[in-house]
């Protein structure tokens, strides 16, 4: 598995903790393991969900909030309904050039999408990723650093109930390896090499599917 955190882990366990990984995936944790390691062991023990969790975490808030977008669209098309899409289009312009401007419109749209709707928890988990949860005219209120992973994580897990029950789990070995595949530079919005015009390319595919 050639999969690194994308972000630094300097204690595992404090960040485990700090991140909420169940307890039985904290039975795997030992003082001499790599994160790396540490996420080979929650797939060989069967623990997906926290797989997911520490993925979520492991990765920057923008990428997170694409690799979502990917799980999304592989098992649904929130397209079709008028407020989704509005609300999908909003996390993609933040997703390709994140700033406080989109992080606003991305959170307005996830409201009129709603926090019940998988996009519109994501739009949300844009608006709280970063910058103030008040009005711009209003005094800075920085969001919980911990709130966009949360979000995400919930998000990712509850796209199951796309699926059949007896496809759940290898959908769910999917969106790890999704993530993965964001990690590792894979999946990405567009390639550093590429420049903008595959960014640009990248949204008008995912928009028209």
């Amino acid at each position: 598995m050639n999969w690194e955190p994308s972000l630094q882990i300097p204690d595992l366990e404090d960040f485990c903790l700090e991140i909420g990984i169940g307890r039985t995936a904290k039975l795997y944790l030992r003082p001499e393991l790599t994160p790396r390691r540490y996420f080979g062991r929650l797939l060989v023990h069967d623990e997906p969900g926290d797989a997911v969790r520490f993925q979520t975490y492991s990765l920057p808030k923008r990428e997170a909030v694409w690799w979502a977008c990917l799980c999304l669209r592989s098992v649904s098309d929130p397209m079709r309904k008028p407020k989704q899409a509005e609300a999908l289009k909003a996390v993609l312009r933040w997703v390709l050039e994140p700033g406080d401007e989109h992080r606003q419109a991305a959170g307005k749209a996830g409201k009129a999408a709603t926090f019940s709707t998988p996009i519109g928890a994501i739009a949300m988990s844009v608006f709280y990723s970063g910058g103030s949860i008040m009005p711009p005219d209003k005094p800075v209120i920085p969001p919980d650093p911990l709130l966009t992973g949360n979000i995400l994580t919930g998000t990712i897990a509850g796209l199951l109930a796309e699926v059949p029950p007896e496809k759940a789990k290898a959908t769910l070995l999917s969106f790890i390896a999704l993530g993965i595949s964001v990690a590792t530079g894979k999946f990405l919005w567009r390639h550093k090499e590429e420049g903008q015009k595959t960014a640009a390319k990248s949204w008008r595919s995912f928009s028209r599917r």
